[in-house]
């Protein structure tokens, strides 16, 4: 009975013993642990810098941020021209001159730019073809829709081009006549359209712009576009049905208008630009028979400026000083430039055209002498108003 009582007793001791053992072996590799786990903390908080982007060449599943989530928004493409403040429309007040034999032109108008108002004009509310003027607002809608990373693209010459500009209404208009699959840069077309109204120059900007299976296609949806900005410049005697400003019963417009638009146009310091070189030099792309690519040289002379040395040349300021001499405006006027416009043949005759401005100060002038037989009619009667109604 004793015995058993000891060995009963003995059992808890035992137990006790063997916990006791465990503990001394546990304890230390638990604390270990512990202080292991502490230290990686400590360095995650003070020492670890985690990078911002994945490594090159490895994928990410991260997503990016929806616009209203307070990610950072993707920088929009910005156009050459992101529309002006809509101009004043031309007013007559009673100090408006009235003009009748003191210009040769047709129509005519003079204004002034930011107030609209106009200073003297000859039937300037007369619906009349703006023949290549017309461009003023082919370069509007095409800076208001192309970026600059766009203006110094190129775009390849399709085969059918040159058929689309040689016949039909466009037969007899003015081409660069590029080659075929040549390579132009943007800017340079809008140049061409500014400085020597070449028409397929214009098509190709309507045709970037709008593509579509035919260049009939995209120029009648540039065309709308043409129109819809008419609107929005509250025109109500304007309408367009081409790019080039092909004669049309659907092309019409009013001095005072073609001077609203030029004002509204020249907000934009890229077709203040285009309407003012009087020569560009530029490089076209284009692959030789053997498979290299290379360039050649190309050059824009304005129909305005006296700059092309070819003695057949009649641009407006060259007509002018081969009759009167030297062109050259009153004191503190500067003649900036503008978009000249011409309709008829050598067999009908031609009606010539001028939408031009001045500056003299921060002030600028814009004016509009609309169809005379005189080629150098345009710039006389432009420089009569300059002169004598500029206060």
């Amino acid at each position: 009975m004793e015995k058993e009582t000891a060995e009963v007793q003995s059992a808890p001791e035992a137990s006790k013993q063997r916990l006791e053992t465990a503990l001394i072996w546990i304890l230390p590799i638990f604390i270990v642990i512990a202080l292991a786990f502490t230290a990686f903390l400590i360095w995650q908080a003070f020492f670890f810098d985690p990078p911002e982007n994945p490594p090159q060449g490895e994928e990410t599943t991260t997503t990016a941020p929806a616009p209203d989530d307070g990610g950072e928004k993707p920088k929009p493409s910005v156009p050459v021209f992101s529309g002006g403040i809509l101009p004043t429309p031309p007013t007559v007040t009673a100090d408006t001159v009235a003009l009748s034999g003191e210009v040769s032109s047709r129509y005519a108008v003079l204004i002034d730019a930011e107030s609209g108002l106009i200073l003297a004009g000859k039937d300037f509310d007369v619906k009349f073809s703006p023949a290549s003027m017309t461009k003023v607002m082919t370069l509007i809608v095409a800076c208001e829709n192309l970026t600059d990373e766009q203006l110094q693209s190129r775009v390849t010459v399709p085969a059918d081009l040159n058929a689309y500009v040689t016949t039909g209404a466009y037969k007899g208009t003015d081409n660069a006549r590029f080659d075929v699959y040549d390579r132009v840069k943007v800017e340079d077309l809008l140049y061409g359209i500014s400085m020597e109204s070449f028409s397929d120059c214009a098509i190709l900007i309507a045709a970037l712009i709008c593509p579509a299976e035919t260049f009939e296609e995209s120029e009648r949806l540039f065309v709308e576009l043409m129109n819809q900005k008419a609107l929005q410049l509250g025109l109500q005697n304007t309408h367009f049905d081409n790019v080039v400003g092909h004669e049309s019963a659907e092309n019409y417009s009013t001095a005072a208008d073609v001077a609203q638009i030029t004002a509204y146009a020249l907000q934009s310091g890229m077709i203040r630009s285009l309407l003012s070189e009087d020569m560009q030099q530029f490089y076209i792309g284009y692959t030789k028979a053997d498979g290299t690519d290379t360039e050649y040289r190309y050059t824009y002379f304005s129909t305005l400026f006296n700059s092309n040395p070819d003695p057949k040349s009649r641009s407006r300021i060259k007509s002018y000083e081969e009759k009167y001499g030297t062109f050259a405006l009153k004191q503190g006027l500067r003649f900036c430039g503008g978009k000249t416009g011409t309709l008829g043949d050598a067999a009908s005759g031609y009606i010539y055209s001028l939408v031009s401005y001045v500056t003299v100060g921060d002030k600028t002038y814009i004016a509009v002498t609309g169809e005379t037989t005189l080629s150098y009619g345009v710039i006389k009667d432009a420089k009569m108003l300059y002169d004598n109604y500029i206060p």
